[in-house]
């Protein structure tokens, strides 16, 4: 676990929004994190006093093995010192002491009730991955989290077999939202920390090699019973959405059914016709570029393709019958 100059830089942000509204502000690590930037680095979020006050680790030369940064040699920064000298008070629980001051948590299991609304700021610099019971975790973090605190996770997205698990984005946005949250910011991140803002929910694929993702959460509630939830994505049915659509039928002034196998010869030309748009269950297919989700369909005067299996098309003429639409108006293309 590790925190570099990308995540600081978010990390001081919101340090400096919590300090907005209250004197101090608690900070809980999930597993000791090295800190991977200079003193140069740092000048960016301390005063010339603030780095001077700052403690070096006894094993630099390791740390700078460990993450082949070179800078790091002889000198790297005590990550206590470093949240003290950003004026917060800092907490880490771990599975062991690296450190000598962390509190010993299995964060698989359910944490003592002491930590609950007990921290204004969780970083999760990493850890969670590598937690095989990830409800657990996820609602120990919100439990331990005040009303309107801040949670940061830097997770990996594509990583494969350096935790148990590696996070899609919508994890945090469908869990966060479905228990009293919000998500502030996502961003996918690369190891150089170039960044790439993500809108949720998305059904996008990211080339990068490797990447992690960059999130940061607000609780906004307590909630008694943490919610697992369903993906965001499977919520309504493609059934129920078709249905809605259906029913405001005369924004439309042709509807084309594509019983579609991802090798419609047609496809392509059909998506040339800019009054054309594409259904895909619950969501415009954004390979296609067509990103507007189905409820402002509906309010626009758009020609209809909907992508359907053979043994729906049945269903969706009929309906369109019991509606009143003509069968002239409707094009079956293959």
């Amino acid at each position: 676990m590790a925190i570099n100059c990308y995540e600081l830089k978010n990390i001081k942000n919101i340090i400096d929004t919590i300090f907005l509204n209250k004197k101090g502000c608690n900070v809980l690590l999930l597993g000791y994190a090295d800190i991977l930037l200079t003193k140069q680095e740092l000048q960016m979020f301390l005063t010339e006093n603030n780095i001077a006050n700052l403690i070096s680790r006894d094993d630099s030369i390791n740390i700078a093995a460990m993450y082949n940064k070179e800078e790091l040699v002889e000198w790297c920064c005590e990550t206590y010192s470093l949240f003290e000298n950003l004026g917060c008070n800092l907490s880490i629980i771990d599975f062991a002491s690296w450190a000598g001051k962390e509190e010993i948590v299995d964060l698989n299991k359910p944490v003592d009730s002491k930590y609950n609304n007990r921290y204004d700021l969780i970083i999760d610099s990493g850890t969670t991955e590598h937690i095989f019971n990830v409800s657990q975790v996820m609602s120990n973090i919100l439990n331990m989290l005040n009303l309107s605190g801040y949670v940061c996770h830097t997770t990996q997205l594509n990583d494969p077999n350096h935790g148990f698990y590696s996070f899609s984005p919508t994890f945090y946005k469908d869990f966060y939202e479905d228990n009293g949250g919000e998500i502030i910011s996502c961003s996918i991140t690369q190891t150089d920390c170039n960044a790439l803002d993500v809108a949720l929910p998305t059904r996008e694929t990211f080339k990068f090699d490797t990447g992690m993702n960059f999130v940061v959460a607000r609780k906004n509630k307590i909630v008694k019973n943490i919610v697992y939830p369903i993906q965001g994505r499977y919520k309504t049915s493609s059934h129920e959405d078709i249905q809605n659509i259906l029913e405001q039928y005369n924004h439309f002034t042709n509807i084309i059914l594509i019983p579609f196998n991802g090798q419609s010869r047609n496809l392509n030309k059909i998506l040339q016709d800019k009054n054309s748009c594409i259904l895909d269950d619950n969501e415009i297919l954004i390979k296609y570029s067509i990103t507007e989700p189905i409820s402002s369909i509906v309010e626009k005067k758009f020609d209809i393709v909907l992508i359907t299996s053979i043994t729906f098309e049945e269903r969706i003429r009929e309906r369109l019958r019991v509606l009143g639409v003509h069968s002239d108006k409707i094009k079956l293309q293959y």
